[in-house]
């Protein structure tokens, strides 16, 4: 695999297609199993960048990072558990296009629709879906940053942005510094956090791009400036990857990461143990470890919740100073619940939660203690 010389270059050079597997990276199909993935990516598309290719184990048909961003059968087999596509409930919290108000204190920007690469599991699959443009959470473009900034100025209680997509830093230096400059108009705004996997991905976006480094910090000197990584497995965290950290940290923003617990990727206590260490140790945070949101075609990545905990308490025991900052969270459209406990009683099985963050328009009580459902209750009609 030959890695370009360009952030741009490489993005240019992604492996989008099957037959770009088979022919840059060595990969063996079977000419039936071919044929389903390539119905799979026409639906949901594939994209590798060069650099995250070459972090991957290409003669290891199970290599946890290859099960991020490389389709498998599996996801046109099994639908999934859920109700809707939007299972985390981001349409009701819509206000205008792109700008979701669903925590009193945080406004959600979804400023792209595009990824340098696209995880498996991504719980906005129908957004950036090939056929499923016609979300009400549709992209906040460019004309509608003023009409973003006046939402939150006229909301006091929101003192926090999370800029997220698609991949946010996809968008161009310029673009981003007109964002900023929007959003710190607000004099309610202290926080703005930018949510994205580049680093993993991409890190040379952050290491080669100096006008992406002078826009963060001149808007770092304004408000606080914090990025949120998606980091799922240790091997993700390349020397590249730490370099883009380390350059950001010296303007003072600080990093944190949030993972999701993926079947045959980190559903280990010593993976995940070996991610919240290397995180801590490169400088960012390990907070929440989540549960995978339903969504379809990605049944085979679903870890049982009982599993779940277990396999986190034993990653928490012998972590070190900052590194147990990490939470186990269930995320639903009711807000982000952090799981206590898992028990039996008479034959079944309880999670005791306490909600993290609640949703504006939930009435309920902090703490739960719900029944843990033998059998999925719906399905989703077939990915396919």
């Amino acid at each position: 695999m030959i890695i370009k010389t360009t952030w741009q270059e490489q993005i240019k050079h992604s492996i989008r297609t099957i037959d770009d597997l088979e022919q840059r990276c060595d990969c063996k199909f079977e000419p039936t199993e071919k044929v389903t993935l390539q119905r799979i990516t026409e639906k949901y598309p594939m994209s590798i960048t060069p650099h995250y290719a070459s972090l991957i184990d290409w003669k290891d048909r199970d290599d946890p990072l290859r099960r991020i961003v490389v389709p498998r059968t599996e996801e046109s087999l099994k639908p999934g558990v859920c109700d809707t596509d939007d299972g985390y409930g981001e349409e009701k919290s819509t206000v205008l296009p792109g700008l979701e108000h669903k925590y009193g204190p945080t406004a959600l920007l979804l400023v792209t629709d595009q990824c340098p690469s696209i995880c498996r599991e991504c719980f906005r699959k129908a957004y950036v879906s090939k056929d499923q443009k016609d979300f009400q959470r549709n992209v906040l473009t460019p004309s509608n940053y003023q009409k973003a900034a006046d939402y939150i100025k006229e909301h006091p209680e929101i003192d926090d942005v999370l800029i997220s997509g698609g991949e946010p830093l996809m968008m161009c230096s310029t673009v981003l510094d007109s964002l900023l400059s929007a959003l710190t108009q607000a004099p309610n705004v202290r926080k703005i956090r930018i949510g994205t996997k580049m680093f993993a991905y991409l890190p040379q976006r952050i290491t080669e791009d100096e006008g992406l480094a002078r826009v963060l910090e001149k808007y770092a000197n304004k408000v606080q400036i914090r990025v949120i990584h998606h980091f799922n497995h240790a091997r993700e965290i390349s020397q590249e990857s730490k370099k883009a950290i380390k350059k950001l940290s010296k303007l003072g923003i600080r990093h944190y990461n949030q993972a999701v617990l993926l079947k045959g990727i980190n559903d280990n206590s010593e993976t995940l143990k070996e991610l919240f260490t290397e995180l801590d140790n490169s400088g960012v945070i390990p907070y929440y470890l989540f549960q995978k949101m339903p969504q379809r075609g990605t049944a085979h990545l679903e870890v049982q919740l009982e599993e779940g905990f277990r396999l986190f308490q034993e990653a928490y025991f012998g972590l070190e100073g900052t590194a147990q900052t990490v939470k186990y969270v269930i995320p639903d459209e009711d807000g982000k619940r952090q799981v206590l406990d898992v028990c039996e009683r008479d034959g079944r099985t309880f999670v005791k939660t306490r909600y993290l963050k609640v949703a504006r328009h939930y009435q309920g009580p902090i703490n739960l203690e719900t029944e843990v459902p033998s059998q999925p209750e719906k399905k989703c009609p077939d990915y396919l």
